[in-house]
């Protein structure tokens, strides 16, 4: 997270330290250390990877603290619609995504909490590809997870190593 702070530089990197760290508030009751990650994770999974940003030490100080953008640094469109004409995270390719990267794109700016929260509240069996997408969270950081026993309440556990 050092370089994100000091840069704005995100990578690949970047997101699974932030779910780390959420995983490790949430499984100590840090209620406000687990916010300020969702919130964080929703905004480096908006802007996409990225190098090193011009003048990103002074932002803060130049804008203030109350200006906060949530453009797309590579299309200028708000951060929740990252794909629009031109964007970086848009698909140029002229190989067709894999169906794993089809479902990774799908929930871009989706942080992992909110997704866990979607499965949860979720119809029956209606979570396929957010399966997926937390399988790929979970083995990234080296967790996994399971429904929790029983039919009414179902929750999501998440637990070290494994497999989900």
């Amino acid at each position: 997270m050092y370089s994100f702070v000091s840069t704005g530089a995100i990578s690949d990197r970047l997101s699974v330290e932030i779910d780390r760290e959420y995983l490790e508030a949430d499984m100590n009751d840090r209620h406000e250390l687990r916010t300020w990650m969702v919130l964080l994770g929703a905004y480096v999974n908006g802007i996409g990877e990225r190098g090193p940003v011009d003048g990103w030490n002074r932002i803060w100080i130049d804008r203030g603290l109350n200006e906060p953008s949530d453009s797309s640094a590579s299309c200028g469109e708000h951060f929740s619609d990252p794909h629009a004409v031109g964007c970086a995270l848009e698909n140029d390719e002229s190989e067709p995504l894999s169906l794993g990267e089809v479902i990774r794109r799908k929930f871009i700016g989706v942080s992992t909490a909110s997704l866990i929260r979607h499965m949860e509240q979720a119809e029956d069996f209606s979570t396929d590809d957010e399966e997926v997408e937390l399988s790929r969270r979970m083995r990234e950081i080296g967790k996994t997870w399971c429904w929790s026993p029983g039919f009414t309440d179902p929750r999501i556990e998440v637990s070290d190593g494994g497999e989900s």
